[in-house]
């Protein structure tokens, strides 16, 4: 089957699981709000002490409430990519949010049957990092991390089969890295946008201007 089928699949489970003693996530309120695309709550239940006044007492009284904290997802399911909503309540970052949703699809019946493992990782905005790129006097050393293959237009002289060489060795990451006196800027652009797009790591040495020694500068 398709990925975007089986991820679909695995989201429509709504499935459940205890990620932290005494938090247990869950995925609801799924929706299709157009062709290829999915909308969906995603949260947390805790259990709270709460503290209150007994009116009819005249006391002060803990009572153990439950929580339920939850923000949106959409997920295009074509290009395998996904917005998360930040909600502070839940976590104080969205990759904390995105790992935990990882870890609900896998404990899917979906993963389990067909012996997946689902990942998520952020993309980086490479307007900065490429900006350096395009002004650098020259770049020395250029390293990127690799993942399977992914449905996005990648770079495809080089970035392609180096993912397919990923899938083909069974693994799940790899690296690759070059060193010169002066790489070719038009290549590490787009070597490094590609790298961006698939939710990779990229680094290089980059030397600014002739009298300036060479710094390590990273996509993210």
């Amino acid at each position: 089957r398709e990925p975007g089928q089986v991820i679909l699949s695995a989201i429509e489970e709504k499935p459940s699981q205890e990620i932290r003693k005494g938090q247990t996530w869950h995925i609801g309120n799924i929706q299709k709000v157009a062709k290829g695309t999915v909308f969906f709550a995603l949260g947390k239940v805790t259990k709270a002490t709460h503290e209150l006044y007994d009116e009819e007492k005249g006391d002060f009284v803990e009572e153990a409430l439950e929580e339920a904290p939850h923000t949106y997802v959409a997920v295009d399911l074509n290009l395998q990519v996904c917005a998360i909503a930040q909600k502070s309540k839940i976590a104080p970052k969205v990759d904390a949010i995105a790992r935990n949703l990882a870890k609900l699809l896998s404990a899917s019946r979906e993963a389990e049957i067909g012996h997946l493992a689902f990942t998520l990782s952020d993309i980086s905005d490479p307007d900065e990092f490429l900006e350096l790129v395009r002004n650098a006097e020259r770049i020395t050393e250029f390293e990127m991390t690799l993942s399977p293959p992914n449905p996005w237009d990648v770079e495809r002289q080089f970035h392609r089969p180096m993912e397919e060489f990923v899938r083909a060795a069974n693994g799940v990451q790899g690296k690759s890295s070059v060193k010169g006196d002066d790489l070719n800027t038009g290549v590490i652009e787009d070597l490094a946008r590609s790298a961006a797009s698939t939710g990779n790591k990229a680094k290089a040495r980059i030397q600014s201007t002739e009298d300036t020694k060479p710094v390590l500068k990273h996509l993210d």
